[in-house]
């Protein structure tokens, strides 16, 4: 009885420790894996800090990421997000398709640049490539539940006399992404990004609306014209 308990005791601590190896490494892939395929997709620099994934209960987090600014504007970063909470169905990052039941983006600061050009958030939208030229070699994924919380925007337009406009988006949630269509991470990513994109941009266009009415538009009529 000794001998089997000694032997249960032992197997139990290789798959622990397995289990802590797998997640270890695993999280190592994921990171670098966001940060290949968003660099590439948005023709520019995308760092994250840290991923904490964990097998046991699918929940985990990625910390730190930023974007930052495409060539022509001025300020370092476009995009910052101090963590993203998920929420995996167990064992799902194991299996075709992934299942993610939650992406909840809190505490995001971004930068948004109006020039005679564009904008900078306009420019990133523009460099992600069609969805049809796309990779779609590998696993599904499947996002139930994308929420969007505490964000916050400041627009810069070039005129001498107007300072930086501060402002806090609403409430943001889309479900049902990717059920679909057979997308793989770059596909998936593209999608994030295109929504988030689009709907900084609606809500920036409403807020300055909401914020300085008529002397604002009024100001920046040719760059929302050039934008929108």
């Amino acid at each position: 009885m000794k001998t089997i308990l000694k032997i249960s005791a032992a197997l139990l601590g290789l798959l622990l420790i397995s289990a802590f190896i797998l997640t270890f490494t695993l999280d190592s892939i994921v990171k670098s894996n966001i940060e290949r395929v968003s660099s590439d997709l948005l023709d520019t620099e995308v760092t994250v800090e840290s991923v904490r994934l964990s097998l046991l209960n699918g929940s985990g987090s990625i910390s730190g990421i930023q974007i930052t600014n495409p060539d022509g504007f001025d300020g370092e970063t476009a995009l910052r997000i101090k963590s993203v909470r998920t929420e995996i169905e167990p064992f799902s990052f194991l299996n075709d398709p992934v299942i993610v039941k939650l992406i909840e983006i809190e505490d995001m600061d971004l930068s948004y640049e109006l020039t005679s050009r564009g904008s900078n958030l306009g420019t990133l939208a523009g460099n992600l490539p069609p969805l049809d030229e796309t990779g779609t070699d590998g696993r599904q994924i499947i996002i139930d539940r994308l929420l969007m919380e505490n964000t916050r925007l400041e627009v810069r337009v070039p005129l001498e006399d107007m300072e930086p406009v501060q402002l806090t988006l609403d409430r943001f949630e889309q479900t049902n992404i990717g059920h679909e269509e057979n997308n793989d991470l770059e596909t998936t990513l593209q999608i994030l990004f295109e929504i988030l994109l689009d709907e900084v941009e609606n809500q920036a266009r409403a807020k300055l609306v909401e914020e300085g009415g008529s002397r604002i538009l009024d100001r920046i009529e040719d760059f929302f014209r050039d934008l929108f």
